[in-house]
């Protein structure tokens, strides 16, 4: 008797615990997918900064060229935020129909409603600083900067060029006709562009990247301002010390 009880209720307690799941798996599926999603962002930003540390743009940072970016726009937000917001939506339009017919409030499911939409309010108002790829790129590209630009020997080379460098633009450095100095060399740029050399305002810009994302840094005198924005619109620029800047655009 006891051995049937004993097979009874553990029979109870399977088929309760399967039908919370199918009564709340509604409500739970947003929830995966947004801290799913948030994973995605976190290893986005994570690649990205890594890439900037190691002087390489984050869309090309792995083998596969794009991945970290392709992988979070197209599986990340078609495949996991958008129906888990849409899902949400309806969870939270179904909570309210069957509270009201109840005339009783659901608190489990009107919490586990709002829990994406929490975590959505969260990201997006930056109390989950997450930021963008692009910044986090530029935080690591500062370190890699510093660890590895000769600043004032370059600085210092810019004093004495030629005025007939002036606003000059080399599409490619090699094309420079002087032999450049180990201080650039070393950073192997790949376009090379010289700012107009008006007293104390001389600057040159390294750049590298491709069709998809550009990157590099600027390097003028001390005391020269940085502008918040360039000519491109696109463009976001990170001061690292004065007359130097850092900068990736489309």
């Amino acid at each position: 008797m006891s051995v049937n009880n004993g097979n009874f209720s553990a029979t109870k307690m399977s088929e309760n615990r399967k039908s919370w799941i199918r009564h709340y798996i509604l409500y739970i599926l947003p929830i995966t997918f947004f801290l799913i999603f948030i994973l995605g962002l976190l290893f986005t930003n994570l690649s990205s900064y890594v890439g900037g540390v190691k002087g390489t743009p984050f869309i090309l940072l792995s083998i596969m060229s794009f991945a970290p970016f392709l992988v979070f726009v197209i599986f990340f937000i078609l495949l996991l935020f958008i129906p888990g917001l849409i899902l949400a939506f309806v969870n939270l339009i179904r909570v309210i129909i069957y509270s009201c017919k109840a005339k009783k409030v659901q608190w489990l499911k009107l919490f586990l409603t709002l829990i994406p939409f929490l975590i959505f309010a969260a990201v997006y108002t930056g109390v989950l600083p997450f930021g963008s790829p692009v910044k986090s790129f530029l935080r690591g590209y500062e370190k890699y900067v510093k660890k590895n630009a000769d600043i004032p020997a370059i600085q210092e080379w810019l004093i004495y060029l030629p005025p007939e460098y002036s606003g000059q633009r080399f599409f490619e450095a090699s094309d420079f006709p002087e032999e450049l100095p180990t201080s650039v060399t070393i950073l192997d740029p790949y376009h090379m562009y010289f700012s107009g050399f008006e007293a104390e305002k001389r600057s040159v810009e390294f750049e590298w990247g491709c069709a998809l994302q550009h990157f590099g840094i600027v390097i003028g005198q001390p005391g020269m301002e940085t502008q918040q924005e360039g000519e491109y619109t696109s463009e976001i620029r990170r001061p690292i010390q004065s007359g130097v800047y850092i900068f990736s655009r489309d």
